[in-house]
């Protein structure tokens, strides 16, 4: 496998439960990267979340083309949409799906988690056009395409709980370490607030060249 990756994630509840969601996911020698983010102040976040994680696990299970192409992984994002709004029991959730290969990268997201690609100096966030109130389950969600032709630095891919609270100069930072499981838990660490706690649910995957 060229690449290596880490996740972690974190919640300011006090039994640790989350409604972000979270998974690196082999296919072939590329990898599939998904963050999924149960919107808060809507009952079913969690299970809009896990709905559309499971959603693109059994794509990649059954029809592993779907993420040869960003057309595909737009419909897919259409088709979650229509699926998890059908849930009696599911509400809504942002999803960012990032597909790495040894050609590049390419995605789709809807909602406001993000992805950012963080070079030696600066970054390119790959979500910035994204409809941030148009989710999965709402039925209106709007998916916005990402693709780069090369694929350089290192691949962050969170939920809001990091963009909203963290600066991107500690983003950054913590992305450009050497060791990326501890490069993950700095991402975490730097959206606890001095008492420790935290505003949200923080969901992170980050990903580079193996060297």
């Amino acid at each position: 496998m060229p690449f290596i990756a880490a996740v972690a994630t974190a919640s300011p509840r006090h039994d640790g439960k989350t409604e972000d969601r979270v998974a690196v996911l082999a296919l072939g020698q590329a990898l599939v990267v998904v963050v999924a983010d149960g919107a808060a102040g809507i009952s079913g976040g969690a299970a809009a979340a896990e709905a559309a994680m499971t959603g693109v696990v059994e794509a990649i299970a059954s029809t592993p083309e779907t993420f040869s192409r960003v057309e595909s992984l737009l419909e897919l994002l259409r088709q979650l949409d229509h699926d998890v709004e059908r849930m009696p029991h599911a509400g809504e959730t942002t999803v960012v799906v990032v597909v790495v290969t040894e050609g590049g990268v390419l995605g789709a997201s809807c909602g406001d988690s993000g992805a950012w690609i963080i070079e030696s100096e600066g970054h390119d966030d790959l979500t910035a056009d994204q409809r941030r109130k148009l989710r999965v389950g709402s039925g209106r969600a709007l998916p916005v395409p990402f693709v780069r032709a090369h694929f350089d630095g290192t691949l962050v891919v969170a939920s809001d709980g990091l963009f909203n609270y963290a600066t991107a100069e500690a983003i950054c930072s913590n992305a450009r370490g050497v060791d990326l499981h501890a490069a993950a838990s700095g991402l975490i660490a730097s959206v606890r607030m001095a008492s420790g706690e935290l505003h949200d649910d923080v969901a992170v995957a980050i990903l580079r060249r193996r060297s």
